[in-house]
């Protein structure tokens, strides 16, 4: 059995207990697995058009990603946990990019882009996989180019 490394852990993150109001859709059901409750996150984050924050639905959606990508770097899917970290990079990307979203809206999306950059940044692997490497100075030179201009 193959030891761990002490990086292993870089993605974990307590998960936020679920708050309910009326204002909102109602939260994912228990049986909802992991990946199901990420994606209709996603969705959420994706499709809205309000000018309020659901600042809880991006920390919902932050923690369940780096969750999932965590357990897959402890399964040792590599290219798993690197996937989970990208998909979850270019929605927050995406949202911030949509001029069809509110300003406010799209201000926290790319305030969040951080997490997923520094688990991508902070990989194992892309220290010794050139393609991984590759996708993350892809990520990098998008990164300063947001950061720099919309941020």
């Amino acid at each position: 059995m193959a030891a761990q490394s002490p990086t292993a852990n870089i993605l974990t993150f307590p998960l936020a207990a679920p708050t309910q109001r009326a204002d909102r859709k109602p939260q994912a059901q228990a049986s909802d697995s992991p990946q199901q409750r990420f994606e209709q996150l996603e969705q959420r984050i994706r499709q809205f058009r309000g000018d309020t924050v659901h600042q809880q639905w991006l920390d919902a959606y932050l923690d369940q990603g780096l969750e999932l990508a965590c357990r897959a770097g402890q399964r040792e899917l590599w290219a798993l946990q690197e996937s989970w970290l990208h998909r979850m990079y270019r929605a927050l990307r995406d949202t911030g990019l949509d001029l069809k979203a509110s300003t406010p809206w799209r201000a926290a999306c790319l305030e969040a882009l951080y997490q997923p950059f520094f688990a991508l940044r902070h990989l194992p692997r892309g220290q010794h996989d050139p393609r991984c490497g590759q996708r993350l100075h892809v990520i990098l030179r998008d990164f300063a180019v947001i950061s720099r201009h919309l941020v």
